[in-house]
């Protein structure tokens, strides 16, 4: 609607300056016309003078040959006139006007001239005027007047051509205005064309991410109502690409481009989206469980395949986008002709008729050297002064009207010399023939012998019917010069008319464009702003903002898309919250139970030291036995009193080393399902991925709308660009938290691998420890043994002193075993510790979204 109205005031404008041109050609074909009449009412009147200068001739001479411009003049006459009433067929009162011109010659014919001519064949030679009729039959003057014919027919035949030449420029400029006006139109169709074509492809990206997004939903959520948009746009993706091959079947390229992009998405269709969607059936069906859609998903197998579709859309938009840039060009450039040729006709028809104007100069000067050569002519026969009139009027009316028409052709050097010649033949024709002519003709007087004929010539009567057939001649080219002063009024109207209605129509096409451009400005705005609005929201993280825009449009679906895509990615938020909490709480358990891991088997290391010194004592007492027989008894109860205490020792290290492999095992469970947490926190991540992707796609949604609505999308376009970076933050922070939790994950495994080797070194060393407590109770079986043995005390003694010492490599070995269960648990305590650091860290940045309960 925007683009519509101006571009058909402009057709409009095309159509009036179109009109106005033939109106343009059609006046200045009746004013060349007009001139066309006049020129040969000019060449009506020349014939009639040329058979007035033939009759007066033959009465002076009496010589044949001077009837020869009468006899040419009468022809010419009679068939000029037949001519001009079919020029001036559509003008009754000028077809009736000629003929009483034609009456009026024939009358003047049959009264005056056959009358006059067949008394001059009576009279013969006039005696008494033979040098009069030597000087006049020597034709001296026809030497001169025939070069002047020549020289005035020359003046015109160039000018002619001229005309001539700019007729053929008015007609090639004409065909050239209408060539550029139906250029113009043609480029104003092909603009709208690509507009459409325009807007045909961004509604089958919209219909694509509609898949897209109908796909993600039922992945998401299982329910067959997420899959509407994804067939709803299935269906209409398939409609518009037909839609924009058939509109851009003239440019093979760009079918080429439509087809490639349905072949993508089509194997997209089959590769991805249907599998995938076959999947998640199974999922709800119990077959499969959601961690499969998730490695599915994360997978990002149709990533290839969009992105090669956003490249292939954006290529076939951008080349549109550069045939709407040439096509709107194109139409400036034939607007720009069309003006220029318009300017061309009318400097054409100027000049045309300036054309028009020397020659009706030129012919006026021929006329003025015919009254010249008549008026002397007549004179020469009556004798009478009166008849120099025409002669002298003549004279000053070729002067005059010759300096006018060197003024008029001073842009043409050659007809300017011309008319210099032209002057220079009639003076010199003056000087060598009239003169002396009319000299010698005041000095004969009235010719005796041929009264008759001076009294017929006297009489004048001829000059009644001259005079009537000039004043109708006259009446004639007056009334076709006001017909063409109207004409050319009505031309010079006609190209201020088209000059006035572009004028006016382009300030229209201006106004309306404007209040257009503002309304619909302000119907885009509203809904823009209110998606800029809820994307700067997005922009800080309040993943809780809600788009409401009521319409169809484009506008309408992004915000739809957009409403639908920050649901699910609060959702998935809210889910990563609270699975992070759960991961918190694991990690401090788990350093807990390191900790008290770490405290008992310092307990344990101590009571083990104290085994040690026990042993070395009861070592000591053996020898003491082994030295003092005598105080064997006493050494012996010692002894037994000394073992019972290390047998209750070796049984208390027994029970600690137990509960310190409970601990252990209790602590490897704990880490495993530490794991666990860390592969599904892993999942959600890659589904905060894939929001992010979505997130990104809409921003590019976003910036296609902005540069669609030109000047008024920029801020637009700027907000846009602020959420496809926060979606690339995004991703970035969920790529590092992906990498934190596999270090985790890592730190994990090799807790557990540690935790199972303490275990197997507790579990060693209550195996020592229990040889150990067989040991001390075979010590106190001999200690009881003593008294009744005394005999035996060497022997008894160095098995004593000898068990002493495997006892005390054993618990030798205990401490050693219970460094390492220690070291470990410190280990493990500084892993949940670190665990928990990046537990922290992931909930930072998942606070940085606002989600709703």
């Amino acid at each position: 609607m925007g683009t519509g109205i101006p571009l058909v005031l402009l057709i409009f404008l095309s159509v009036v300056a179109l009109n106005s041109s033939k109106s343009q050609d059609e006046s200045g074909y009746m004013v060349d016309h007009t001139h066309k009449v006049i020129r040969q009412a000019m060449m009506i009147e020349a014939a009639a003078v040329d058979m007035e200068t033939g009759m007066r001739g033959f009465l002076l001479a009496g010589q044949q040959e001077f009837l020869e411009p009468y006899n040419n003049g009468r022809a010419r006459f009679n068939e000029l006139v037949s001519k001009l009433q079919n020029t001036v067929d559509d003008n009754p009162a000028q077809v009736q006007r000629l003929s009483e011109i034609q009456n009026n010659i024939n009358d003047w014919l049959n009264n005056v001239t056959e009358p006059a001519i067949g008394l001059r064949r009576e009279i013969g030679d006039a005696k008494t005027m033979d040098d009069m009729a030597d000087l006049v039959g020597q034709a001296r003057g026809k030497v001169y007047f025939d070069k002047f014919r020549e020289q005035i027919a020359t003046f015109i035949e160039r000018e002619n051509e001229l005309l001539r030449s700019r007729r053929e420029s008015t007609r090639q400029t004409s065909i050239e205005a209408y060539q550029t006006i139906s250029d113009l139109e043609t480029n104003n169709t092909w603009v709208n064309h690509t507009h459409e074509v325009i807007r045909l492809s961004l509604d089958l990206t919209g219909a694509a991410v509609d898949m897209e997004t109908g796909m993600r939903g039922f992945l998401l959520a299982g329910k067959n109502t997420f899959l509407e948009p994804y067939n709803s746009g299935r269906e209409r993706f398939f409609e518009l690409s037909k839609a924009l091959k058939e509109k851009v079947s003239d440019n093979p390229i760009q079918v080429s481009r439509i087809v490639a992009i349905e072949k993508n998405i089509q194997n997209w269709n089959k590769n991805i989206t249907e599998p995938a969607i076959a999947e998640r059936r199974r999922v709800n069906s119990g077959a499969l469980t959601m961690d499969y859609i998730a490695d599915l998903v994360g997978q990002a197998r149709g990533k290839q395949y969009f992105d090669r579709f956003r490249g292939q859309i954006g290529q076939f938009i951008s080349e549109e986008e550069k045939l709407i840039i040439e096509r709107t060009n194109e139409s400036k450039q034939s607007f720009e002709a069309m003006n220029v040729a318009i300017n061309e006709l009318n400097e054409a028809s100027k000049w045309v008729e300036h054309t028009h104007k020397v020659i009706g100069q030129a012919l006026d000067i021929q006329a003025a050297a015919v009254d010249m050569e008549t008026g002397m002519r007549g004179y020469l026969l009556a004798g009478r002064p009166e008849f120099l009139e025409p002669y002298d009027q003549g004279f000053e009316n070729f002067n005059r009207i010759l300096d006018v028409q060197k003024k008029t052709v001073s842009d043409n050097p050659a007809q300017v010399q011309l008319l210099d010649e032209i002057k220079a033949t009639i003076s010199e024709w003056r000087q060598e023939v009239t003169e002396p002519a009319i000299l010698l003709r005041s000095q004969i007087g009235d010719a005796k012998t041929m009264n008759d004929m001076a009294k017929l010539v006297g009489e004048a009567r001829g000059k009644v019917y001259f005079d009537k057939f000039r004043g109708q001649i006259a009446e004639f080219i007056n009334i076709e010069q006001n017909l063409m002063t109207q004409r050319q009024a009505t031309a010079d109207s006609a190209a201020q008319s088209t000059s006035f209605t572009i004028i006016v129509g382009t300030l229209i096409a201006v106004v309306i464009g404007a209040i257009v451009s503002w309304i619909v400005l302000r119907s885009i705005m509203q809904p823009v702003e209110k998606v800029a609005e809820g994307l700067s929201q997005l922009a800080d993280g309040d993943l809780t903002v809600r788009i409401s825009v009521d319409s169809n449009d484009e506008l309408g679906k992004m915000s739809e898309n957009f409403n639908q895509a920050v649901s699910k990615t609060n959702e998935a938020m809210a889910e990563v919250l609270v699975t992070t909490n759960q991961v918190a709480e694991g990690t401090v358990q788990i350093a807990k139970t390191s900790e008290q891991m770490a405290v008992d088997l310092d307990h344990q290391s101590e009571q083990v030291e104290h085994i040690s010194t026990s042993i070395d004592e009861m070592m000591q007492s053996v020898a003491e036995v082994a030295k003092q027989s005598t105080d064997a008894t006493n050494s012996a109860k010692e002894a037994g009193v000394t073992a019972n205490s290390g047998g209750d020792i070796v049984r208390n290290t027994i029970h600690g080393m137990s509960s310190i492999n409970e601990a252990v095992m209790a602590s490897s469970k704990s880490v495993a399902e530490l794991g666990k947490r860390g592969t599904e926190i892993g999942d959600i991540i890659n589904v905060i991925n894939d929001i992010a992707e979505q997130t990104n796609l809409l921003a590019l949604n976003a910036a296609i709308e902005a540069a669609r609505a030109g000047e008024a999308g920029r801020g637009f376009a700027v907000v846009a660009d602020e959420v496809r970076t926060l979606a690339d933050r995004t991703t970035t922070a969920t790529e590092e938290i992906a990498q934190s939790i596999e270090a985790i994950q890592n730190e994990t495994k090799l807790a557990v691998n540690r935790m199972d080797a303490g275990t197997t070194h507790v579990e060693e060393g209550v195996e020592l420890a229990g040889r150990a407590g067989t040991s001390l109770e075979d010590i106190v079986a001999g200690a009881e043994a003593v008294a009744s043995m005394i005999d035996s005390i060497a022997a008894a003694s160095e098995e004593q002193a000898n068990a002493s010492a495997a006892v005390r490599e054993s618990v030798v070995t205990v401490s050693e075993v219970s460094k390492n269960a220690n070291s470990q648990a410190s280990d493990a305590a500084s892993s949940a510790r670190e665990l928990s650091s990046q537990t922290e860290k992931l909930k930072s940045l998942v606070s940085q979204f606002k989600v709703s309960a």
